[in-house]
């Protein structure tokens, strides 16, 4: 009686050792394949880049510029960037990690004033110019420092430019903002009225504010800010979920307007495009003169 006992025991035993041996292999099986989905997914091809939306709906013969949809008014702003140079300097300098035209009617006029917005601790182009002269204010919220005197002609601002004047806007998470921030935004005409510049030509005007540049120039084009500004230097982005895609018309409106107020561009970089359904991007630095620019009314 003990030894069938035994033997049933033994039997019930491996049959559930067995069991959990089989739900051991089904679990790697499947930890397996989902590594596989997610190795071909995300990293054998990260960044799918056909089909090229752009190209297709360039080569569409029923193409309007009615009832788009919003990859389609980022196609378009592509076009515009990707235009002839609508005006040539004849002397660009490269000044930090950007490019001043030194052409007579645009180069900064001792004494110059630029206002440098994104900084993310790389004070290049500020200590440049600098260095020709000019007095530099450098704002840049995200990297959680106070206002304090860079060097004897930069000054940093532990401010941000926005569309308009807030003091707990609270940015999106990106690869400069990983925690919950607040920061004090203010528009260009409020900053010019803070630092005393209301009637003060600034030399130069540059922004990489990572996507919030499109909402800060259309407030410049509403408050008229371009008119004593000799140069403007951007860097243009459209990431895979940002802006709002309900903004893009928006956009191009922003973007072709600039060349109606007289900023025409004498240098462009662009990359990081991929014009794919699952995954877009796009990326320009633009450097422009303003052919329109008039000194303020003392």
């Amino acid at each position: 009686m003990l030894e069938k006992l035994w033997t049933m025991t033994r039997f019930l035993s491996d049959s559930v050792q067995k069991r959990f041996n089989l739900r051991i292999v089904f679990f790697i099986t499947l930890l397996s394949f989902l590594s596989t989905l997610v190795y071909f997914y995300f990293i054998y091809n990260p960044i799918p880049t056909k089909p090229d939306l752009c190209r297709i709906w360039e080569n569409d013969p029923n193409k309007s510029n009615t009832s788009l949809l919003w990859w389609q008014w980022a196609c378009l702003i592509e076009k515009e960037i990707d235009k002839p140079y609508p005006y040539q300097c004849q002397n660009v300098k490269t000044v930090g990690n950007w490019y001043i035209c030194w052409d007579k009617p645009y180069r900064p006029r001792k004494p110059c004033i630029v206002y440098s917005f994104g900084i993310n601790f790389e004070f290049s182009f500020d200590d440049a110019m600098a260095e020709r002269g000019c007095t530099v204010y450098s704002f840049d919220p995200s990297m959680g420092v106070t206002d304090h005197k860079h060097s004897s002609r930069v000054y940093f601002k532990n401010m941000g430019i926005g569309a308009k004047d807030v003091d707990d806007f609270i940015p999106n998470f990106d690869g400069y903002v990983q925690l919950t921030q607040r920061w004090k935004m203010r528009t260009l005409k409020s900053i010019r009225k803070m630092l005393g510049h209301e009637n003060a030509v600034i030399d130069v005007l540059k922004i990489d504010i990572e996507i919030y540049e499109w909402p800060v120039v259309a407030n410049f084009l509403q408050d008229e800010m371009f008119q004593h500004v000799r140069q403007f230097l951007v860097e243009w982005h459209i990431f895979p979920n940002e802006p709002n895609r309900a903004e893009f018309q928006q956009m191009y409106k922003s973007f072709t307007e600039l060349e109606k107020v007289g900023m025409k561009y004498f240098y462009v970089d662009s990359g990081s495009r991929y014009h794919h359904y699952r995954y877009w991007n796009s990326q320009s630095d633009m450097c422009y003169v303003n052919t329109k620019f008039k000194l303020p009314s003392q």
